[in-house]
């Protein structure tokens, strides 16, 4: 706990500097805050009928900093009821999410996924000043308290309580509806869970004994052992490749296997279900209640397929976290597995390259690039979409990038699907660098193959409804990956803490680059002479 109380202090003062120019420079709502300030002012006043029909979003974070400034109030009676409930006390609500819970939070999940405490304070604190979370520790979002229950959610279930995790999902949902798809996600991580352990009960009841590790090497004996025991193949992402098998075989064979586990203890799969179906079966009769997803003006927020979005999901995460995934032979790795045929593995693990297969297997796996490099082609030719809110308005980050990039010209955006596919690549390739401790002993937070599945289904539907590219839509997402990945990036089992400087020194730039922009950079529009517009995600 003491390297984590040392980091937080850091993260502390910054997020102090940062709500103090904010609020000395800003001091008035700033865009959604017009929304989310007055509503959460009512709720102080007590009067709970009140509501501004353009929020989208429901009540979570006003009805959460109600209760902070209750608690606030007689900590601090000087300020009064009069200010309790003023801009600066909402927004500090805010910061504290930002410096104190998320953290501590993700460092209890960075020590589920087995990394000692220094490691999992480190990942805390990179949590805490990722750019997209640390820049609204400053204003008063749904952001960052969406983020915080729904790592809190996370952690329960891979802490094996279900029932808690299906609760702080539920409430997730009070600050972001899309969060019902993580909701899924954790689902199926405690269906799996469920499984594996009636799976290793009944091979000790048929045994007398604790269960002997099967060497697997083929098809057959993994569908056969788990038809008859209800054993779910679901390795370590890394080593989901069947030995003499096809690309991609392992996956198959994972989803395989796991639906004849629910074959073979089909009770065990109900009653894993229940807490989350409960919370999913509520959503969707909120849903029919409303006539949509979104409170307010549904007109905004009118669901669409926007398949891009993974991309641009893709190349966001690259951006953000290169300081993790980058290493000078990845070049090279990413060729040899990619297009074999042409730039073929030298034999033997040298400079831990793969082992060089046969013509075959080399043929079958460039032209599995190559028709996934033609199926995103495809994707970002019938279906990049560009909504109307990115167009006009100029206050976001993305209106700038998309102007000066795929609207640019018609031939960037399939310029750019490479691009995609190898920002993509490296992101699932820092995914499978397990620890040697998750080699060795593992539990519900390894990156294994049912997870990484379960986690891209996830994100994929939480984002591709959404026709408007924002920034934040990827932090449940990114946030996951990161905890996942872990402080030392690609370097698991090896010293690699260098890697998590770079990283802080990284969100440090950025950070300062977004708080810079737009507290100094304020510029106005002809239809609104004299009201500041700020740069901001």
């Amino acid at each position: 706990m003491v390297p984590l109380l040392l980091r937080l202090s850091f993260l502390v003062l910054a997020a102090s500097l940062l709500a103090y120019k904010f609020n000395t420079i800003v001091p008035e709502p700033y865009l959604d805050e017009v929304f989310h300030i007055p509503q959460s002012q009512r709720y102080c006043e007590g009067r709970w009928t009140e509501w501004d029909d353009k929020i989208t979003t429901p009540f979570g974070l006003y009805v959460l900093s109600y209760i902070y400034t209750r608690v606030l109030l007689p900590v601090f009676p000087y300020l009064g009821q009069d200010n309790i409930c003023s801009t600066p006390i909402l927004r500090s609500f805010n910061a504290l999410g930002i410096t104190i819970v998320l953290p501590l939070l993700s460092y209890r999940v960075s020590r589920r996924h087995q990394r000692n405490k220094s490691e999992a304070a480190s990942d805390a604190i990179s949590i805490g000043f990722f750019p997209l979370l640390f820049f609204f520790g400053g204003l008063f979002y749904t952001d960052i308290w969406s983020t915080v229950f729904l790592l809190a959610a996370y952690e329960r279930v891979l802490a094996g309580i279900a029932w808690a995790s299906a609760a702080l999902s539920a409430i997730s949902l009070l600050f972001r509806q899309t969060n019902v798809l993580w909701t899924a996600f954790f689902c199926v991580l405690n269906v799996l869970s469920r499984l594996e352990r009636e799976a290793i009960a009944l091979k000790k009841k048929d045994k007398g004994g604790p269960p002997q590790k099967i060497i697997i090497s083929s098809y057959q004996q993994i569908l056969g052992n788990a038809w008859q025991t209800g054993d779910v193949y679901n390795p370590l992402l890394a080593e989901a490749d069947i030995p003499g098998g096809w690309c991609l075989s392992g996956i198959v064979v994972s989803i395989t296997s796991l639906l004849f586990s629910v074959r073979r203890f089909p009770l065990q799969t109900i009653v894993a279900t229940i807490p989350f179906v409960a919370v999913m079966v509520g959503f969707v009769a909120f849903v029919v209640w409303n006539g949509g997803i979104v409170l307010g003006d549904k007109t905004a927020h009118v669901a669409t397929i926007h398949a891009p979005q993974l991309f641009y999901f893709s190349l966001f995460t690259m951006f953000i976290s290169w300081p993790l995934v980058i290493t000078p032979s990845l070049p090279l790795r990413f060729l040899h597995e990619n297009f074999p045929i042409i730039f073929p593995a030298p034999r033997g693990p040298i400079q831990q390259m793969p082992i060089r297969t046969s013509i075959v297997q080399r043929m079958v796996r460039t032209f599995l690039t190559l028709a996934i490099l033609a199926g995103m082609g495809l994707v970002v030719h019938y279906n990049t979409y560009l909504h109307p809110y990115l167009l006009a308005d100029n206050r976001h980050y993305p209106f700038y990038l998309f102007r000066r990039t795929i609207m640019a010209h018609p031939a960037v955006k399939y310029i750019a699907v490479p691009v995609y596919y190898a920002c993509g690549w490296c992101n699932l390739y820092a995914l499978q660098q397990p620890t040697l401790q998750s080699r060795l002993t593992r539990n519900n937070g390894d990156v294994t193959t049912i997870w990484a599945l379960a986690y891209f289904a996830t994100f994929l539907g939480s984002v591709i409804g959404a026709g408007l590219v924002e920034f934040r839509y990827f932090v449940p997402a990114w946030v996951l990956w990161r905890l996942a990945v872990g402080s030392k990036g690609v370097d698991q089992d090896q010293g690699g803490s260098w890697r998590w400087w770079l990283e802080i020194a990284w969100f440090a730039g950025i950070n300062t680059a977004t708080a810079w922009l737009f507290l100094n950079k304020g510029f106005s529009w002809e239809n609104e002479p004299g009201k500041v517009q700020r740069f901001m995600w």
